[in-house]
C-alpha cells in the first residue's frame, strides 16, 4: 500500500496540474477572444517557441537529465551543504550561458530587425522575439531548479509554477486589451507580461 506521502504528493502534483491546464484553457481563450486568428497571433505563437524549445531541450531534457544524478549522488554522499553547492554552481552556470545566448541573439534580432521591412511577418517574429528570448533564461532555471525540488520530494513549488505563469500570462492578455487596439502592441505587452 502506498505511504501518506506517495498519496500527499500524488494530491499535489494532481491539483497543481489540474489548475495549470484549467488556466492553460482560460488564457487560450482569452488570448482568442483578443487576437482572433491572423498574422500578429501567428507571428507570437513562431516566436515563443523559441524559448519554450529552449526549455525542452535545456531545462527539461539533456540538462536535467545529466545534473540529477550528480545532485542526488551529492546530497547521498557528502550531505546537503555539498549538493547546494552543486546545485548553485550549476544554475549560475547555466544563467551564465543562457544570457550569453539571449545577449547574442537580441545583438542579431535586431540587426535584422534593422534591414527588414516594417510589418513583415518575420519583422514581427523579429519584435516578438526580441521580447520573449530573455523569458528562456528564467524557463530554463526554473525547470532546473524544479528537477532538483522533485529530487528532494517537494512537489509545491514546482507545481504551481505553470499555474503562476498562466494566471500572469492571463493578467497580461487583459492589461494589453484595455491598453490598445493596435494588435502588434497588445501582443508586445502581453509578449513582456510573460517574460
Amino acid at each position: 500500500m502506498p505511504s501518506r506521502g506517495v498519496i500527499s504528493n500524488f494530491r499535489i502534483l494532481s491539483v497543481c496540474t489540474l489548475l495549470s491546464r484549467i488556466l492553460g484553457l482560460v488564457r487560450d481563450m482569452a488570448v482568442a477572444a483578443i487576437f482572433g486568428g491572423g498574422p500578429v497571433l501567428d507571428a507570437f505563437i513562431v516566436a515563443f517557441r523559441l524559448p519554450n524549445l529552449a526549455r525542452q531541450l535545456f531545462g527539461e531534457g539533456a540538462l536535467s537529465t545529466a545534473f540529477l544524478p550528480i545532485f542526488v549522488r551529492d546530497m547521498e554522499r557528502h550531505g546537503n551543504e555539498t549538493a547546494r553547492q552543486t546545485l548553485s554552481a550549476v544554475t549560475f552556470t547555466v544563467a551564465g550561458i543562457l544570457s550569453g545566448i539571449v545577449l547574442l541573439g537580441e545583438g542579431a534580432i535586431w540587426s535584422q530587425l534593422s534591414v527588414q521591412p516594417e510589418g513583415t511577418q518575420l519583422a514581427l517574429v523579429l519584435e516578438f522575439l526580441a521580447v520573449l528570448l530573455p523569458y528562456m533564461v528564467f524557463i530554463c532555471l526554473s525547470a532546473l531548479l524544479s528537477a532538483a525540488l522533485h529530487s528532494l520530494r517537494q512537489f509545491l513549488w514546482p507545481g504551481l509554477v505553470p499555474v503562476v505563469l498562466n494566471v500572469v500570462w492571463i493578467v497580461g492578455v487583459f492589461i494589453a486589451a484595455q491598453s490598445t487596439e493596435n494588435d502588434r502592441l497588445r501582443a508586445l505587452l502581453m509578449s513582456a507580461s510573460i517574460v
